[in-house]
This record gives C-alpha cells, sequence and structure tokens, in this order.
C-alpha cells in the first residue's frame, strides 16, 4: 500500500483518486474550494461518470480515502500526482499556470522524500521544468519526477483505468519504475517505460494520430456523398484490415472537439514554427476539423428549407460526449449558436447536461424527447446517448412541423432508421446522403 496525495480533482483527479484507493492504497484529495470540498466528502464527483460517486463513498467510508483543504496534510504522502484537467485557451494551448502555482507550494511545504507524478496533459519538456523549479527553491529536498500520460475517456474512465491495457510511465531512473508498477500492479496491465521527454511526446503523437483519423474519414465521408457511397462501409471495410483494426477512429461526424485533441496538434506546429519547420499533415488535419461544425450546420439549413420566424429545430444531446454532463467545449452548443445567427429556434434535450455550466442558454431546454420535437422541422442527433440509438419514431411524427432527421454522427441503430422511413420520415447521415425509401440499408 502506498501513500498518495492527489491535486486536481476535476475529472482525471476524481478517477485518480477513486481508482487508486479501489487498488488498495491510502489516498488523500486535496481540493481548496469549500462548496466542491463538501460535496467530495459526501462522496459526490464534480461531474456524471459511471461508477465514480459509487466507489468515492466505498473507499471514503472504508477510511482508504479522504479529502481535505489543508495542503500540509500532503506532507505524509511519498507519492504526490498532479492530475489537473489542464485548461486551453480559446486557441486550444494549454494553461500551465495552476499546475506551476502547485509544484511551487509542493516545493515549499514537503520535507520528507517523494516522487511527483504528473499526469496533466503538459508540454513537452514541462517535467524538466518541473523538476529545475523544485530543485531551485528547494536544492537539498529528495525526490524524483514521473509522467504518466493520462489515458481516459469520458463516460467510460474508472473502467480505463482499473482495467488499463498499458500505462506509459516517464521517468529518468528505474527506482520510479518499480514504484509506478508496484502503484499499479492491481490493473494488471503493461508498463510502457519510456524517458520523461518521450512520454509526453508520446501523449502529443497519440492524439495527433486520433485526429489526424478523425479528419480522414471526414472528410472520405464528405467524398462518399458526392459519388453515393456509405462512408458507414467504407469504414467497416477499412477496419476489417489487421492493419488498420477493429478500435480504429473511423467514425465519420463533427469531429473532435473538447480541446483534449486539439491541445496537441497546437502544441506540436507551436513546437515546429518555432523551429522553423512546417507540419503540413497536422496543420491539414487542424484546417479539417474546423469546417465540420459550418458543414453541419449548411445541411441543416438546407434540410428545413426556407427559413422563417417559425423555423425550429430539435438537438438531440448537449454534453461534449456520452456518459458525462459536462459541457465544455461541447460542439452541440458550437452548432446551435450558428443555427441561431441562421435565425433558426433550438430546443434540445439531453438526459444528463449540467446546464448551470453555461449560465443563459440559446435554446429552449426541454425536459422530454416529446416536448422537444412539438412543432420542429426537424430531428438532430448530435451526441451518442443510448437512449437515442433506438427510437420510437411513431409519436414523434405527429408533433413535427416537417418529418426530417440529420443524424450527423450515424448513430441511429440501422433498424431504427427503416421504421423512420416507413413512417414518412427523411433520413440524412453524415457520408450516405439522403434516404427518401426502404430500400436503402
Amino acid at each position: 500500500m502506498s501513500k498518495i496525495g492527489v491535486i486536481g480533482l476535476w475529472h482525471l483527479g476524481s478517477v485518480y483518486s477513486a481508482g487508486l484507493s479501489e487498488l488498495g492504497h491510502d489516498v488523500i484529495g486535496f481540493e481548496d474550494k469549500p462548496e466542491a470540498l463538501a460535496k467530495f466528502r459526501e462522496g459526490k464527483a464534480p461531474l456524471f461518470e459511471p461508477g465514480l460517486d459509487e466507489l468515492l463513498k466505498k473507499h471514503i467510508k472504508s477510511g482508504s480515502l479522504k479529502f481535505t483543504d489543508n495542503f500540509e496534510e500532503l506532507e505524509t504522502r511519498e507519492i504526490i500526482i498532479v492530475a489537473f484537467d489542464t485548461p486551453v485557451d480559446e486557441r486550444d494551448r494549454s494553461d500551465l499556470t495552476k499546475i506551476i502555482e502547485t509544484i511551487e507550494t509542493i516545493a515549499k511545504i514537503k520535507q520528507s522524500p517523494f516522487t511527483l507524478v504528473v499526469s496533466s496533459q503538459v508540454p513537452v519538456g514541462s517535467c524538466d521544468e518541473f523538476y529545475r523549479l523544485i530543485k531551485k527553491r528547494r536544492p537539498n529536498l529528495q525526490f524524483d519526477i514521473a509522467y504518466i500520460p493520462e489515458n481516459l475517456r469520458l463516460g467510460d474512465a474508472l473502467n480505463i483505468f482499473l482495467k488499463a491495457d498499458r500505462f506509459v510511465v516517464g521517468a529518468n531512473n528505474k527506482d520510479v519504475y518499480e514504484l509506478i508498477e508496484k502503484v499499479l500492479e492491481g490493473t494488471k496491465a503493461p508498463i510502457v517505460k519510456v524517458s520523461l521527454r518521450s512520454a509526453e511526446a508520446a501523449k502529443h503523437a497519440l492524439n495527433a494520430f486520433l485526429a489526424t483519423s478523425v479528419s480522414f474519414i471526414n472528410e472520405l465521408a464528405d467524398v462518399c456523398e458526392l459519388v453515393g457511397a456509405d462512408v458507414m462501409e467504407v469504414s467497416e471495410a477499412l477496419k476489417s484490415d489487421v492493419r488498420i483494426g477493429r478500435k480504429a477512429f473511423l467514425n465519420a461526424g463533427l469531429g473532435f472537439a473538447g480541446g483534449t485533441l486539439a491541445r496537441d496538434l497546437i502544441t506540436l506546429t507551436d513546437i515546429s514554427h518555432k523551429a522553423g519547420m512546417e507540419l503540413p499533415v497536422i496543420e491539414g488535419v487542424l484546417k479539417t476539423n474546423a469546417t465540420r461544425p459550418d458543414k453541419a450546420v449548411s445541411r441543416i439549413v438546407k434540410a428545413v428549407g426556407p427559413i422563417s420566424d417559425d423555423t425550429t429545430v430539435t438537438v438531440l444531446g448537449l454534453t461534449y460526449k456520452p456518459g458525462t454532463s459536462t459541457l465544455r467545449r461541447s460542439i452541440s452548443l458550437e452548432i446551435i449558436k450558428r443555427l441561431r445567427r441562421q435565425g433558426i429556434k433550438v430546443k434540445a434535450f439531453d438526459p444528463k447536461a449540467d446546464l448551470s455550466e453555461i449560465g443563459k442558454p440559446e435554446f429552449e431546454p426541454c425536459d422530454s424527447l416529446e416536448q422537444a420535437v412539438q412543432g420542429s422541422n426537424a430531428i438532430i442527433i448530435i451526441t451518442g446517448w443510448p437512449e437515442f440509438k433506438d427510437l420510437d419514431y411513431a409519436p414523434l411524427l405527429e408533433k413535427m412541423s416537417k418529418p426530417v432527421i440529420l443524424d450527423l454522427i450515424n448513430f441511429a441503430s440501422p433498424e431504427s432508421r427503416q421504421k423512420a422511413l416507413k413512417l414518412g420520415f427523411c433520413y440524412l447521415g453524415t457520408g450516405i446522403g439522403e434516404v427518401h425509401h426502404e430500400t436503402k440499408k
């Protein structure tokens, strides 16, 4: 059992706190905001994540997990994890202010030897800077540093952490690797041992590769619509090739959002530009991704026909992705904003969205699907909540002004799509064109 402190308690830090307790460790989570601290002590995470509240409550009750606003309690910790969900600015560049302030505080209060583990997304070279910062403040303090790039996904984070397929661990000596192996041995996941800078660069590379896959399939979807092919069938053919694989990021849709993937692309382009080098592939990925919301809006405007004062659409899904309540960097909100500029009214339904994050919305929030489609000219599927996969469209048809479905993420099941077509709906997917009849599977 290791004594671990976790700093930065939003999504990443909350999952780490609960997950490490589940692995048998003694964990203290630090939270300096009184309201957030009170909720943590009740076992309530700051956002919805399946199973997270239950696991927090379990280990608070067992005594293996506690939360504090007293930084000095972390003096007893042999491992301190910096787990902030690193904020980005409006151009997707990482803001390390809070992380640096935290490391300054750690350097000030820590007396006993410890290992600093950084899991927040940071630009390559950051951990070396953190090491130098602590050494400058406390030249005689005994400590090591490691970088473990986070690999969690909203909506499946606990499962990904506790049943990881691997952990990448960056360090510069074997003692740190051995320590992290002991901490994570309960997951039974292999450890990929690399240097600090290689671990940081690997995080950039992974997200850049995933983002490239997304932009690639979205451009291919545009071609499929032109030639009458079905991008979902093309994607299935690609995934059947062992060189690509079943889990490849090849689902056409609205592109990547949330700041996570874009941040790493921006970091790589910033590094290259400072050295006078171009990265045309990565820059092209960003350019392609930036066009997706406007292309989606153009399709919606075309589908609903001439816009009048009464033109209304129903958006299904507001959150950044299914399985979470957060609206941070939600592509749904971006599309709604563009629709409002076109003079289109928007009603929206989401089973988990935390509307307190956005203040006064630019749309009409609805408590039910039936309320959301009343008088609507089109249903627009944006977030892939399970509730939207097999919708019963029959009772919705009579409430709508126009029977149109725009499935911007190709989420509706084939069976649901066929039922909608039989009822007289016009179905439009992404990369599969317009379907007015039943023969299209």
